[in-house]
């Protein structure tokens, strides 16, 4: 997952820099009609699909929460001497990010799944390069050249493309070729039918958060050797998807298609016991959270669990408040550890 990493901080890195776009690089006629939707332009062959809806999140009655703990988390870290800048990531991103689209392909390694990413935002031709120019090779060279009547920017490890004036590519350079491809014949949906089904079932498309996967064989044999999963048997699963709806209150959908009904019904009950042990458990109750997972529910319907949670708005303000102490302080934590390691990423220029 390094490279997933890597790709993702990248984009969030971006977020950080010049709030002014420099405009599209593509050819006037090419930018007359808007992109395709980011999830039709993922390559053919994608296995697994996250998707953010960050507009949703910034019209929740509860991104101040969210934004408040992270800035305060950034004034506690500059009191103390610490570098700031994967906050100022994160926080400039919510405000300046529309949607976020992260597609994963097969690679001959299967334990590290090529990522690819379509971002919707405001950003700058600049931020772009930035982006492809960040590798694990030292001063390595960012070359520009133009393919299908765009400018495409290639480094050492990923290479990145603006197809319309808020729309970026940013992948392995093969993909960002694959999916420059898509654009010029409109789009088109995804070859794996199951994918698309699991896409449909979490409403891939609407949600504030959603991911659907198709677990390949070679997926799941990785997941049987490295998933540190708390319920045992979750890597059997054929397909599995998960949807995070927040707007008055919270609702929450996770899907795990199985082999068969029988490992269906044994993988609902280890959830249900999982779930019991952790309700009662003081410091989840401290946090408020106890409740919220004894009214949650696991049931299935032939091969399928499913596990559904909804909570009110006056229960979700409740429980963010309760827990914003916790948050604060992990927050906190997790600054001083990237300092302490050196990995602390380094603001953008223009970073407030």
């Amino acid at each position: 997952m390094h490279r997933l990493t890597c790709v993702l901080c990248c984009v969030l890195a971006a977020a950080c820099g010049s709030s002014a776009p420099e405009g599209p690089t593509t050819p006037e006629a090419a930018v007359e009609a808007p992109p395709p939707a980011p999830l039709a332009l993922l390559p053919s062959d994608t296995f697994a699909v996250l998707r953010l809806d960050l507009v949703a999140l910034r019209a929740s009655p509860y991104y101040p929460t969210i934004t408040g703990w992270l800035d305060e988390a950034e004034t506690s870290a500059e009191q103390a001497g610490q570098a700031t800048g994967a906050l100022s990531m994160v926080r400039a991103t919510l405000d300046r990010a529309d949607e976020v689209v992260v597609g994963f392909v097969p690679t001959a390694q299967s334990d590290r799944p090529d990522p690819l990413v379509v971002a919707r935002g405001r950003f700058s031709e600049e931020e772009l390069r930035r982006i492809v120019g960040s590798s694990n090779v030292p001063d390595a060279p960012v070359r520009s050249e133009q393919r299908r009547g765009f400018t495409v920017h290639v480094g050492a490890d990923a290479a990145g493309a603006q197809i319309g004036e808020h729309t970026w590519l940013v992948g392995a350079e093969q993909h960002v070729d694959a999916m420059l491809g898509r654009y010029a014949s409109g789009g088109g949906p995804l070859a794996s039918d199951a994918l698309r089904a699991m896409a449909e079932r979490v409403e891939l498309e609407s949600a504030t958060a959603s991911f659907a996967m198709e677990v390949l064989p070679e997926v799941r044999e990785q997941m049987r050797r490295r998933l540190r999963s708390p319920i045992d048997g979750v890597e059997e699963a054929r397909r599995v998807g998960a949807r995070l709806a927040v707007s008055d209150g919270i609702d929450l959908l996770a899907l795990a298609d199985m082999q068969s009904p029988e490992a269906a019904s044994e993988l609902a009950g280890r959830a249900r016991a999982l779930l019991g042990d952790y309700a009662g458990n003081i410091v989840v109750r401290m946090m408020g959270v106890g409740a919220v997972l004894e009214s949650t529910t696991v049931d299935t319907e032939g091969a399928s669990a499913r596990l559904v949670t909804r909570v009110d708005d006056a229960t979700t303000r409740r429980v963010l408040d309760q827990i914003g102490s916790f948050v604060r302080l992990a927050l906190r934590a997790a600054v001083a550890d990237m300092a302490v390691a050196g990995t602390e990423p380094a603001a953008s220029p223009g970073t407030p």
